[in-house]
């Protein structure tokens, strides 16, 4: 399943990234060429074409920077999804997304389900089966909401009881 999710996600990752490379290599090589053509009309040309050849010129005296500010953040968003807080917000917010958020969280409980499945039928007492799903589903805001789960019970809540708690159904994780 994780396979499958990682392979219906490569196409639009892949679309989006040669988006971005397309739209660097036109502002950079291919709109100068025009504002030199543009430039010989000796006439004032439409808005948006002014605000592109702005841009694209803009481009090009700002390339390196640019590149510096994309690395910068990169580097700084792979570190702030290493960070227990930025783990968590970035799953959550990764089941909010179109499409792909159905299937990650489709993919998310089904791991919960077989985990759970296998604990408690190993005999694991139901405190314990809990926190180790909660570490198997691969996802720290569904993890978190298995430990309020189990925390519930903990208390000495009933397991339905518990369960809706953190609204831990499909469709209900903060959507």
């Amino acid at each position: 399943m994780r396979e499958r999710i990682k392979q219906a996600m490569r196409y639009p990752m892949f679309v989006m990234v040669a988006m971005a490379i397309a739209l660097v290599i036109l502002n950079i090589f291919v709109i100068p060429v025009f504002a030199k053509v543009f430039a010989g009309f000796n006439t004032e040309l439409p808005l948006i074409t002014r605000g592109l050849l702005g841009f694209s010129s803009w481009m090009v005296a700002w390339w390196p920077l640019l590149l510096a500010v994309a690395v910068g953040a990169g580097l700084a968003l792979r570190n702030y999804l290493q960070t227990s807080q930025g783990r968590y917000r970035w799953d959550a917010r990764k089941l909010k997304l179109p499409i792909v958020g159905d299937i990650l969280l489709e993919a998310t409980l089904a791991r919960f389900a077989r985990s759970f499945a296998l604990s408690s039928q190993s005999g694991a007492p139901l405190v314990q089966a809990l926190t180790v799903v909660a570490q198997t589903v691969d996802n720290a805001f569904i993890g978190s909401r298995i430990e309020q789960m189990r925390d519930g019970i903990e208390r000495g809540k009933a397991f339905h009881a518990a369960r809706q708690r953190p609204a831990f159904y499909p469709g209900c994780f903060g959507r």
